[in-house]
This record gives structure tokens, C-alpha cells and sequence, in this order.
């Protein structure tokens, strides 16, 4: 990449285990300002606390990791706009899919 061109400012979202390899890409190749993903919560028989692959992943690298419990708009987009990035990246995030009924990429 030339110098004279900035890096790209990026959030992530995403929660299974097949988004690591992409997450771990713009990790490299981007200034990942945060990642966001599923809530932990209760799996298997004894109801442990279980978190999701990406959100395992941003905590042992240190990533600034958001995962917000009630899908409140105006608060996710607000922390968007204060991470002054310029492209938001997402894969497969059941909420979010739900929250905006389509699969988007956001860049500016």
C-alpha cells in the first residue's frame, strides 16, 4: 500500500466463527477502530456464559469490542459517527440483519 494513501478507519461486525479470517484481514490491512458483535449468553447444559467466535477473538487481541444487548439505533449509529469511520464492514450478524432488513456495506 503507498504511503501517501490513509487507512482505511473500520468497524467490524460479526459474531460466527467464518468471519475470523476477514476479521482478521482488515486487522491487518485497516485501522479497526472496533469490533461488534452478538451478546454473550447461556449455552450448553449448565447455561455457562458462552461468547461468540469474533467476540472471543477481539478480547484476546485486545480490540475494542461492543456488544450491545437492545438494538437501539440511534445509540449504535451515535458511536459510529464518534468513531469517525469510513467504512463499516459486516458479516452475517443475525440481529443486524433483522434490524435493517438487508446486508449492507457503509462507506463514505
Amino acid at each position: 500500500m503507498p504511503t501517501n494513501v490513509p487507512r482505511w478507519k473500520v468497524v467490524f461486525m460479526g459474531s460466527p466463527e467464518f468471519a475470523l479470517p476477514c476479521l482478521q484481514m482488515l486487522q491487518k490491512e485497516t485501522d479497526l477502530l472496533a469490533v461488534v458483535s452478538a451478546p454473550d449468553k447461556p449455552a450448553g447444559r449448565g447455561k455457562q456464559m458462552s461468547a461468540s467466535a469474533v467476540a472471543q477473538y477481539a478480547r484476546e487481541q485486545g480490540l475494542a469490542l461492543l456488544q450491545p444487548n437492545g438494538l437501539n439505533r440511534r445509540n449504535l449509529l451515535n458511536s459510529f459517527k464518534a468513531f469517525r469511520l469510513m467504512c463499516l464492514w459486516w458479516l452475517p450478524f443475525e440481529c443486524f440483519l433483522r434490524w435493517f432488513g438487508t446486508c449492507r456495506l457503509w462507506a463514505h
